[in-house]
C-alpha cells in the first residue's frame, strides 16, 4: 500500500498546475517529473491481459472525475529519476488503478525491478508485486507506451495471484 501512497503523492504533486507550483514549496527531485498527458477520457488505447483473481481484458482507460485520474510522468521521467503511471481500467463493472513505477529511471527500455500494483478504487482489494513476483516493464522510445507482463500477489491473501500482461499507453 505505500507504493500506491508514494506513487499518488508523486504525481499528484508532479501533476500541479503553474499556479499551485507557484505557491506550493518546491517538490523532492524524485517527484519532479510533470506528467506529460492527462486523459480528458478514455483515449488511452491499452491491451491488457488480467487473469488469476481478476480476469479481463482492457483496452481503454475510464474516464477521469475526482479522486480518479489516470496519469504517467511520461517523457519527463529522466529528470526526475523516476517513471510512475496510474491507469484506471475497468474489469467486470469494478474500477480498478494500475500503478506502475520504475526507479531509477535512465530513459526508454527494460525494467524488472518495476513495481506493479492493482488496487480497486475503494482500496479493499490490492495486489502488488512481491520478492520472487517476476515482472517484465518496459518503456518504449516515446516513453508514454511500452509492455508489461508482471505477476502480482494479493496482499489480503498471499496464496493467491493476479497477472497483468501486454501494452499499455499514457498518450492521445
Amino acid at each position: 500500500m505505500r507504493a500506491v501512497t508514494g506513487m499518488a503523492a508523486a504525481l499528484a504533486l508532479a501533476g500541479c498546475s503553474a499556479l499551485q507550483e507557484a505557491a506550493a514549496p518546491e517538490p523532492p527531485a524524485t517527484a519532479s517529473a510533470a506528467p506529460s498527458s492527462l486523459a480528458g477520457g478514455a483515449a488511452w488505447a491499452q491491451d491488457l491481459t488480467f487473469s488469476g483473481d481478476l480476469t479481463g481484458r482492457v483496452t481503454t482507460i475510464v474516464p477521469n472525475q475526482p479522486g480518479q485520474q489516470s496519469e504517467c510522468t511520461g517523457r519527463n521521467s529522466k529528470t526526475g529519476g523516476r517513471w510512475d503511471s496510474s491507469i484506471y481500467v475497468q474489469l467486470s463493472g469494478t474500477v480498478y488503478d494500475l500503478v506502475i513505477s520504475a526507479s531509477p529511471y535512465r530513459g526508454p527500455g527494460s525494467y524488472p525491478a518495476a513495481t506493479v500494483q492493482v488496487q480497486s478504487a475503494d482500496g479493499r482489494q490490492v495486489w502488488q508485486t512481491q520478492s520472487g513476483d517476476p515482472v517484465s516493464f518496459t518503456v518504449a522510445s516515446d516513453e508514454e507506451s511500452g509492455t508489461v507482463d508482471a505477476t502480482l500477489t494479493n496482499l489480503a491473501d498471499v496464496k493467491t495471484k493476479l497477472s497483468v500482461k501486454g501494452s499499455w499507453s499514457c498518450r492521445t
